[in-house]
């Protein structure tokens, strides 16, 4: 079998949530046939090489910028109405990381299209979008039955955004009206797939209002899913060497100092808004619990934010092999506010033997139980006792760790992943793909 693959991040190395995510997905294809991979991204995607047998040839193209909402062809009136409405839409939109479907030029879209078209080798068995915004401006439009990752939901996070301000705030209206075409443009996106994929069953529900009454595509839920550590438990290999204290199991101790991670990239709005919360308002009551703990920011853009020059932070930026952070860590912090979809970062805690304390949104889509798995806190006092908790009492770290590494490796490896995708195969296809175990 043949299948086109059009994803917005190079999967390797396989470090951040999209890219782990990418990465199993292009194993589970190139366990059922060949691949060509386009990547629509910006210049740094391109130099990272794609290692996998499959892979047959790989097409880079720049993702298509929003346009300025200039148009000189519009009388005066009209023209200030125009460039008001995207100036309008476009700030909420920075706040969900994706710009408004109607700010992609139509004619950038076109031609996108046709440098995929011109490249393309014939039909392919199914071509998989890994992304909302590709599959606005893609699904339907390749050779190929088109199987959508609506991984990601902008308009739920608007309107999580929305849910904040005042009932008298105007900017209520402006983000009703960004979500709705949020929704639009995905719903018509949908409409033309023959197989959409959610990572969650929280997610299958949320996603059943955007199908269409007549002829819908097939739901299928593809997890999210972690491979086994190199290290740890289940390793041949005892120690990190310079990569930290040694392997984990669900008895480590805390290291000295303490240390809580966060990790996220700040090009990801709800990212950045959740380690702000916890420096500017979680962290006082955790020191005052625990004096010495250290923090780790990891992520694209941890480096440059204010909160990177307090005492006692630690901004690491983008990190290229993410052992030596999760060998410093002794709990994995999730402060966030708004979100969609699964976090894989939880996942990865979870195969790693590290305790995890999140809020309600950070841990939604998972098949968790709070204070079995992890802990949950959604105000600052009480997330910052929570982590205290994973930071110093042995029995709530040892409790939380084997369940939540059992839960791992029963639900979220990549034999998950195979299994999921070869079903969305098949019913997009039409036929039944012979998987390589």
């Amino acid at each position: 079998m043949r299948f086109l693959l059009v994803i917005t991040h190079a999967p390797y190395p396989p470090t951040g949530g999209s890219r782990i995510r990418q990465a199993a997905v292009l194993d589970a294809f190139g366990k059922l046939g060949s691949l060509d991979v386009c990547i629509v991204g910006d210049e740094r995607e391109w130099r990272q090489s794609i290692p996998h047998p499959a892979v047959r040839k790989v097409l880079c193209l720049r993702r298509p910028a929003p346009a300025t909402g200039q148009d000189g062809r519009l009388p005066g009136r009209r023209r200030l109405v125009r460039e008001a409405r995207w100036w309008l839409t476009g700030a909420p939109g920075a706040l969900v990381g994706v710009a408004p479907p109607r700010r992609i030029a139509a004619a950038d879209r076109r031609a996108l299209r046709e440098r995929i078209l011109a490249w393309a080798d014939g039909d392919y068995d199914a071509v998989w979008l890994d992304d909302t915004s590709v599959g606005w401006w893609l699904a339907g439009e390749l050779p190929g039955p088109t199987i959508l990752d609506l991984d990601d939901r902008p308009d739920l996070l608007l309107m999580q955004r929305r849910a904040d301000l005042s009932a008298t705030d105007p900017q209520r209206l402006v983000f009703s009206a960004l979500a709705r075409a949020y929704r639009a443009a995905s719903r018509g996106a949908i409409a033309r797939s023959t197989v959409v994929v959610v990572p969650s069953d929280a997610d299958a529900r949320r996603a059943a209002d955007l199908l269409p009454p007549v002829r819908p595509p097939h739901l299928v839920v593809v997890p999210n899913a972690y491979p086994a550590p190199a290290y740890g438990p289940d390793s041949t290999s005892s120690t990190l060497g310079e990569h930290g204290r040694g392997s984990r199991g669900s008895d480590n101790p805390p290291g000295d100092p303490p240390t809580v991670a966060l990790v996220g990239h700040t090009g990801y709005p709800p990212n950045l808004e959740g380690m702000r919360w916890f420096c500017a308002d979680v962290l006082p009551h955790l020191r005052s619990r625990v004096p010495r703990v250290r923090v780790l920011l990891v992520g694209s853009g941890t480096d440059t934010i204010p909160e990177a020059d307090l005492d006692g932070i630690e901004a690491l930026g983008w990190v290229r092999d993410m052992r030596p952070v999760l060998a410093q860590t002794d709990v994995l912090a999730v402060p966030l506010l708004s979100a969609t979809g699964t976090r894989l970062k939880i996942l990865e805690a979870f195969a790693h033997c590290i305790p995890v304390v999140s809020t309600t949104v950070g841990a939604e889509g998972l098949p968790v139980v709070a204070g079995e798995h992890l802990l949950v806190s959604d105000d600052p006092e009480s997330f910052a006792e929570s982590c205290a908790a994973a930071l110093s009492e042995e029995t709530v770290r040892v409790h939380v760790v084997a369940n939540a590494r059992r839960l791992w490796k029963e639900n979220f490896t990549p034999q998950a992943v195979r299994s999921a995708i070869r079903r969305a195969v098949e019913l997009a296809s039409g036929r039944n793909p012979c998987i390589d175990a």
